[in-house]
């Protein structure tokens, strides 16, 4: 067994020989310690699998909230149990896509976000490395309606460490004569890689692309980050706190300031509205016929 990295690169791969086959992969980490254990991992896996070792599958998300509102029936009344639906049904499948507009966290920041960056009795996530230094340790607030996402997401991994993924990385196939869809192998140690498949999954739901869709919509994850910008400024979020949230650094704000300026305006028109019932008030006080001007300057 050994782990190496490539000339120009930061991560670390493995190369090992199993049954006379080569397996070679990246680890997708800077790590060398988290790199010897990821080849452990993978060899181990080989081995079971090999003997006949069979582990219990890693189940996907709509099976385990199904099974998990089976067991709930037991104990919860109808009405709730109605409302743990509508709360799975709200988590599945779209929890990144959530977490980006509840957030404002960017793909990479979500994508690379483990178990200890996740406050659940604070209710904060801690970004981890970001593309700016103003990004990278910011503190987010959660709303209550993405913490208790959060919190269902997380007791679908009962046996869950500080250093796992909250996306971890998966491999899909077919089981079964109907070819139904199972995860076979889930490896918290490394997150997910990439979720095209997803994002197209989920425009198609929303209607923006597919068949039938005269002109689809061109929109990429990221635009999620700029939907909850938007929000938040139209909502009346000063530009100070929405620039906390976003991670923008003083440079940026200044660029940001333009792109967004218009949007904040709302509060800015209030001002200004403030400022012409003022003057209407006063002049009616001065036009008033009750108010008159004494000689001495007596109001009387």
């Amino acid at each position: 067994m050994s782990i190496f990295r490539y000339p120009n690169s930061q991560n670390w791969w493995y190369e090992f020989r199993f049954a006379g086959q080569r397996i070679r992969e990246s680890t997708k980490s800077r790590s060398r310690t988290l790199a010897r254990e990821v080849e452990h991992a993978c060899r181990r896996q080989l081995e079971e699998s090999y003997n006949g070792i069979r582990r219990p599958k890693a189940l996907l998300f709509s099976e385990a909230a199904q099974e998990w509102l089976e067991l709930k029936k037991l104990t919860l009344a109808p009405k709730s149990l109605r409302i743990e639906h509508d709360n799975l049904r709200h988590a599945f499948p779209h929890f990144s896509e959530k977490l980006a507009l509840m957030t404002a966290m960017r793909l990479r920041e979500i994508r690379l976000l483990t178990r200890k960056q996740i406050d659940l009795v604070g209710a904060t996530a801690t970004v981890g490395e970001s593309k700016t230094p103003a990004s990278t340790g910011r503190i987010i607030p959660l709303n209550s309606r993405i913490l208790s996402i959060v919190r269902q997401w997380a007791s679908l991994f009962p046996s869950r460490q500080p250093e796992h993924y909250v996306f971890p990385c998966e491999r899909y196939g077919a089981a079964g004569d109907a070819f139904t869809a199972c995860t076979y192998h889930t490896n918290p140690l490394r997150p997910i890689t990439s979720w095209k498949v997803a994002w197209r999954a989920a425009k198609r739901r929303a209607g923006l692309e597919g068949p039938g869709v005269v002109h689809p919509a061109r929109i990429r994850f990221h635009d999620l980050r700029h939907t909850a910008c938007t929000r938040m400024l139209q909502g009346g979020v000063s530009f100070d706190v929405v620039a906390q949230i976003m991670g923008w650094s003083a440079t940026s704000m200044i660029r940001m300031s333009r792109r967004y300026g218009h949007i904040g305006q709302g509060a800015q028109r209030q001002a200004v509205e403030l400022l012409g019932r003022s003057l209407t008030q006063a002049d009616s006080f001065e036009k008033s016929p009750e108010v008159s001007m004494g000689m001495g300057g007596r109001i009387q």
